[in-house]
């Protein structure tokens, strides 16, 4: 199911999700999207984390390994599996419709991965993946819309910004996300 990135703190209110998929080639906005999935795991009693990294050469019997094994230290487990290129191949896509097949209640599996094209979109993993959970997809931020965003982050660091001031600031971090919300920091 998709959720845009704004509503995805309201779903996480009302309990977890078995499966999330991150994606997008902002990494500001991507991350937060998964530190709010994180922080509403711990809050709802997920307890361990495991973090796999599905680069080259990356074991994919270990994902339903952790998705089989019980965990010795909490009663839930939050696993973080980072796919680096957005593309599984032929053992990941299979490894997560399995995943999907035999999903446990006690885990919650959070895919994170860049921009996903369309192709990757029609696989039978990523909607293996989408009908057991939340999609949320991250798009940046364009030059337009860029000043409304820097005012609107500019409140949560208790800033109040005027339009030229927010327009000076998007000129100079030129879209980049990361060093926009640095600058607001310093600002405040």
């Amino acid at each position: 199911m998709q959720a845009r990135p704004n509503e995805i703190a309201s779903r996480l209110t009302g309990g977890l999700a078995p499966v999330y998929i991150v994606s997008g080639d902002e990494p500001l906005q991507r991350d937060e999207i998964l530190s709010l999935i994180r922080d509403a795991a711990l809050a709802q009693g997920v307890d361990e984390r495991v973090r796999l990294h599905a680069g080259t050469g990356f074991d994919w019997l270990e994902l339903g390994q952790h998705n089989d094994m019980m965990s010795l230290f909490s009663d839930r487990r939050l696993i973080e599996l980072t796919l680096a290129t957005g593309k599984p191949g032929d053992a990941g896509g299979k490894a997560l419709v399995r995943y999907c097949e035999r999903i446990n209640s006690d885990n919650v599996l959070v895919v994170s991965a860049p921009k996903l094209d369309p192709a990757t979109k029609r696989s039978r993993w990523y909607k293996a993946l989408d009908a057991a959970g939340i999609t949320v997809q991250v798009w940046p931020i364009d030059v337009d819309r860029l000043p409304q965003w820097l005012r609107q982050r500019g409140t949560k660091h208790g800033l109040s910004l005027s339009g030229d001031a927010a327009g000076l600031l998007a000129e100079r971090v030129e879209g980049n996300l990361l060093a926009a919300d640095q600058e607001l920091k310093k600002l405040a």
